[in-house]
């Protein structure tokens, strides 16, 4: 398997979040996790609705106080890569 996140896709490199409160809000929603690791195992890392979500939102954890990872499964077939 392989994480599938591009290195820079933090909330502050995105820029699509800018108002402080609601990067504030966020992280008070994400204050629950704290302890937690999330890992998200999908069967492709690109097309489709759940890779294209997971590309927006597994990096903005982290900024956000979660543990958090993204796993796919490799592919051979060209389409799917």
């Amino acid at each position: 398997m392989r994480s599938p996140v591009p290195e820079d896709r933090s909330i502050a490199a995105d820029g699509s979040v800018s108002d402080r409160d609601q990067v504030q809000r966020l992280r008070a929603l994400a204050a629950d996790l704290k302890d937690a690791r999330i890992l998200r195992v999908n069967s492709t890392a690109t097309g489709g609705g759940v890779a294209e979500v997971l590309l927006l939102i597994v990096p903005s954890c982290p900024d956000l106080g979660v543990d958090t990872d993204w796993l796919a499964w490799p592919t051979t077939t060209p389409s799917s890569r």
